[in-house]
């Protein structure tokens, strides 16, 4: 008598272990589409915290936190929403390149496509997956913003001169005793530093949302 033994298969049952093992790589039409959605809302953010710039300097270092703060759900969604490598290229090059066309800083670009990349480099580093990676990812895109302010270090007298006619002097003077180049730097650290906490607490109050996701 012989006994019979099941054939053996060489399919595998799909588990969220097993389906996790792959990075995404791809972007799709989908994916390109939120993306610019989700640009076009950091944008307005943005823009909107800057005009607290208009009371006084310190209010400018504010606003930039400020949008960090509320940019978090953001980035965070859209993370949700496109978890590809290039997202937050993208995203950081269409927003920063917007900024100079409205006569920002032309080398703005480059420091919001680096830092994008840079982020996404973060991501691919976690396959895509890790909610950890993805919340790191956004403090690092953040670090972008100290590109408008880069004619601080480059060539502060004409920057300066510039904000005199819009603000005035007594402006100026302020600004000139705050925005030193080791506090921009410090401040924008911190701030990162600040983006990694506001996208961990994100990633809390959307819980339900990224549970549509394999991503977070």
């Amino acid at each position: 008598m012989s006994l019979s033994t099941p054939e053996a298969t060489s399919e595998v049952p799909e588990t969220r272990e097993t389906l996790t093992q792959s990075p995404r790589h791809h972007l799709s039409i989908k994916s390109l589409i939120a993306i610019g959605i989700f640009s076009a809302v950091y944008f307005v953010i943005l823009g909107a915290t800057s005009m607290m710039g208009m009371i006084s300097p310190v209010f400018h270092l504010l606003g930039i936190s400020a949008s960090t703060l509320i940019n978090a759900f953001v980035i965070m969604a859209l993370q949700a929403r496109s978890p590809h490598f290039g997202t937050m290229t993208i995203l950081g090059t269409l927003v920063s390149g917007v900024i100079v066309l409205m006569g920002q800083f032309w080398g703005a670009v480059f420091f919001g496509a680096g830092f994008g990349l840079l982020a996404d480099l973060v991501n691919l580093a976690g396959r895509h997956r890790s909610r950890i990676a993805a919340i790191w990812s956004y403090g690092v895109l953040q670090l972008w913003l100290i590109g408008p302010l880069m004619p601080v270090f480059l060539t502060p007298d004409a920057f300066f001169s510039r904000i005199v006619k819009r603000r005035g002097e007594a402006y100026v003077e302020v600004m000139q005793a705050l925005f030193t180049p080791s506090t921009l730097v410090i401040f924008h650290v911190v701030n990162a530093l600040f983006g990694v906490l506001m996208a961990f607490l994100a990633t809390r109050a959307l819980k339900r949302y990224f549970e549509k996701t394999s991503v977070l």
